[in-house]
């Protein structure tokens, strides 16, 4: 399990009100809660790269590195979904 919260609740708090669960019952939910948060940040991931992909930097370039600017971006880019993956 990749929550440490979740485990210390699953492992002090089987019983819930009136409400008795197994182990295995609320390890499927932190589960099933996890993947929908890796596929809510892999989808907030994708849009970041999409608003940086429709960045125009030739405003900023001289016309020396406009004949540059495709390897340019994409080595920016690379750097920027480096950033991107180790947060």
């Amino acid at each position: 399990m990749k929550s440490k919260r979740a485990e210390e609740f699953i492992n002090g708090h089987i019983k819930i009100g009136n409400l008795q669960f197994t182990a295995a019952d609320i390890e499927y939910c932190v589960m099933l809660a996890e993947q929908d948060a890796e596929e809510e940040i892999e989808a907030l991931k994708a849009r970041a790269v999409c608003a940086f992909d429709s960045l125009d930097f030739t405003e900023f370039m001289t016309a020396e590195c406009v004949q540059d600017f495709d390897n340019v971006k994409f080595r920016l880019r690379g750097l920027f979904i480096q950033k991107l993956n180790k947060q």
